[in-house]
């Protein structure tokens, strides 16, 4: 979008002052009481400036709108149908595999540890001590104490944590304040890792308290065997004798939550994993079964455990259906052993194929794999969130289908296929009115490889995903014919929608917005004459649908809208304002569209005395609109030159102060073809319509009060 917005009104005094320098150096005779002389400068500010070109609102995809060679536009989209096979034949289906990793999972919570340290630890014993007085003053005291070693080794060696916490209690049964001089350090213990992975501060504990301080976890990587640091401790001072007792200590105590790890060796507990992995069977390339039945044919299902636990594995062939009632999709549930390998065969001949979306071209059907439960038997085992199962559909030879379920006379299948439709970007919003198309035209093309008379019951449904709008038109009997019926024999069969079908009418229905997907939907029935029964040959329906949408349309009761802020900084001052002696906006139009315009605008701003925002100023002034002739137009309806249309509104002092109050200016533009929006015009990317704002100004300079 060519979007131009220039403001100068923020430096309206500025251009006053230069206006003035001028003046201050000419040369003049000073008389005796020097008087500067009153007159008019005139000034000229644009406020705004804008260009809307047709090329800023069309679609940027040019895979269906395109520019002919003259710089118009057409869409224009044709989408090959999906064919609809029903067959009975041997397929090969290839073999597939599903492969799913555990993803993170969870070790038990570390056993609750605990630790402590006597007064004797830190050389603190009852005060006052012989020969001092009993009411000698506790001076306070300071230690420093080894670190403590923990082992979890037992229960893990290692982890690799992505969520959990560790929190440290601290109960202090000393008679005296304990201070922690520094951080408490929780240090992996190996000769190789040192590494700090959890810190924990405290302040003070007063005789008889505890704390508790919780570390995250998070992204640690941490060993079975652990070390604190050393501790550094202060023992506040205190009045009186104290019995230091030999349960008196300071008791340090480490709790977890359970932890979620990315890898581990550890004892891993019994827990429900949802991970699951789906991936698809290729049938057959070519044909497409919604529901049949096997005469014979094997496949194998292979599951394979790559962990080091065991693994409850689930897997899954959603379209494969058991033939006995309630006929269950067929699964198989299996707990594997570490490392194992198991295979399941499956006969195909208790199962039939229940597809109820099926493709288009060839047959996919659904395959998954899941791991339900992982365990490792209470034993240390390593395991990693990529370690995975994997299961494999291996078939045994062809598989020969001895029926597929249907109506061979009649047989009725169903159509969808569609197009996209006309999305030409900003149009559909900036616009509104009612549209006249020209040349529209939608084939919808039927061929089916079999030699039965195909009736069709079709219609083509039109809908707008933005508004919401769906509506559909019947599909005509194909050209040359006067039945909704066709022979595959002769070839295929065409059906066309144009402005002499309706389709004019039927578009107008969505006006002020564009169709954007066109879909054939509907049924055709094969043979209607005759009664049910099975194909066994290659019978397919095809069918495609072409939209041809050149933009050259005429164009009755447009609009187009448009709302542009203003600068917020930009204010003439007041002062200024009380010296304009006259005042106008000028407006510049120049219109390089097929179509007449009628123009009119509204400043916007916060009204004080109403106390909200609101319409500040009309413009014109008189709320009617001032009107632009539509370009000329060659004979092909494009444009060969712009029209001007320019035109000045005076404004007073008070429309002045409006005008300084506004923050945004709301454009409207009315259109219409000739003819009443009746005659088709057409639109090229250089069209546009330009609106230049600009504010003419003349200041009182020196001013006589």
């Amino acid at each position: 979008m060519n979007f131009r917005i220039r403001f100068f009104r923020r430096h309206a005094a500025a251009i006053v002052a230069f206006s003035l320098a001028g003046t201050a150096l000419q040369c003049i005779e000073m008389p005796l009481d020097p008087v500067a002389p009153t007159y008019g400068a005139p000034l000229f500010l644009t406020l705004v400036d804008i260009t809307r070109t047709l090329e800023d609102m069309m679609s940027k995809d040019t895979s269906t709108v395109r520019r002919d060679n003259s710089g118009g536009y057409y869409f224009q989209d044709v989408q090959t149908g999906q064919p609809t096979g029903v067959e009975a034949i041997k397929v090969q289906p290839a073999p597939s595999v599903a492969q799913v990793a555990l993803d993170t999972f969870q070790v038990a919570a570390v056993p609750s540890t605990q630790f402590g340290f006597g007064g004797s630890s830190f050389g603190l014993d009852s005060w006052p001590p012989p020969p001092l007085p009993p009411d000698t003053p506790f001076p306070g005291a300071n230690a420093t104490v080894p670190g403590e070693a923990i082992n979890f080794s037992s229960f893990f060696e290692f982890l690799a944590i992505q969520r959990g916490t560790l929190t440290l209690n601290v109960t202090n049964t000393l008679p005296v304040t304990v201070k922690f001089e520094r951080p408490i350090l929780l240090k992996n213990d190996t000769p190789s890792d040192t590494t700090t992975i959890a810190v924990f501060s405290l302040d003070s504990l007063i005789e008889g308290e505890s704390k508790s301080v919780t570390s995250d976890l998070v992204g640690k990587f941490v060993y079975g065997t652990l070390k604190t640091d050393s501790l550094s401790l202060g023992f506040s001072p205190r009045s009186g004798p104290f019995t230091v007792d030999p349960t008196d200590s300071l008791v340090f105590t480490f709790t977890s939550t359970p932890i979620t790890v990315d890898s581990a060796r550890a004892v891993i507990p019994g827990q429900p994993i949802a991970s699951i992995d789906d991936t698809v069977i290729v049938i057959d390339t070519t044909v497409s079964l919604a529901n049949a039945s096997f005469s014979s044919g094997e496949f194998i299902a292979r599951m394979v455990n790559n962990l080091d636990i065991n693994v409850g594995i689930r897997l899954q062939f959603d379209n494969f259906r058991s033939t006995i009632p309630p006929r269950n999709v067929l699964t198989i549930n299996r707990v594997l052993l570490p490392r194992e390998t198991y295979d399941f065969p499956v006969l195909l001949d208790t199962l039939n194929i229940v597809n109820p979306t099926p493709d288009a071209v060839g047959t996919n059907m659904k395959f998954s794999v899941g791991i339900e439960t992982i365990n490792s038997g209470g034993q240390l085992s390593t395991v990693s969130s990529s370690d995975y199962v994997r299961a494999e559909f291996l078939p045994a030879g062809e598989f020969a289908l001895k029926s597929v379920t249907g109506r061979i006379d009649p047989m009725t299948l169903p159509i969808l296929s569609g197009a996209s439709g006309a999305d030409i970007g900003e149009a559909a919003d900036k616009f509104s009115g009612g549209f006249t198309f020209d040349s529209v035209r939608i084939a919808v093309k039927l061929a089916l490889t079999g030699g039965f008379q195909t009736d069709y019951n079709l219609v083509l449904e039109a809908r707008n995903s933005k508004t919401g709008a769906v509506d559909s038109i019947t599909l005509p009997p194909p050209i040359g014919g006067i039945q909704t019926t066709f022979d595959p024999s002769a070839g295929p069969a065409v059906i066309e929608l144009g402005n002499s079908q309706g389709l004019n009418t039927f578009l107008q229905r969505f006006v002020p917005n564009f169709p954007d997907t066109f879909i054939v939907r509907g049924s055709v029935t094969i043979n209607p004459l005759n009664g049910e029964g099975s194909i066994y040959d290659t019978t397919k329906l095809y069918q495609d649908v072409t939209v041809y949408f050149p933009l050259k349309f005429g164009l009755a009761n447009g609009r187009m809208e448009e709302l542009t802020p203003l600068n917020p900084h930009g204010t003439f001052p007041k002062k200024f304002v009380s010296d304009v002696r006259e005042s106008a906006l000028q407006f510049k139009i120049t219109n390089h569209m097929p179509v007449g315009l009628k123009f009119r605008a509204r400043l916007v701003g916060y009204d004080s005395l109403a106390g909200r925002r609101d319409t500040l100023l009309f413009i014109p002034s008189n709320g009617l609109t001032q009107d632009i002739d539509p370009a000329p137009v060659d004979g092909g309806g494009a444009v060969t030159a712009p029209v001007p249309g320019n035109f000045t509104i005076t404004l007073s002092a008070q429309e002045v102060e409006k005008f300084n109050m506004s923050d945004s200016i709301f454009i409207r533009i009315d259109m219409q073809s000739t003819g009443n929006g009746v005659q088709a015009v057409r639109f090229r990317a250089s069209d546009y319509v330009r609106v230049i704002m600009g504010g003419g100004l003349v200041y009182i300079v020196n001013r006589q009060d």
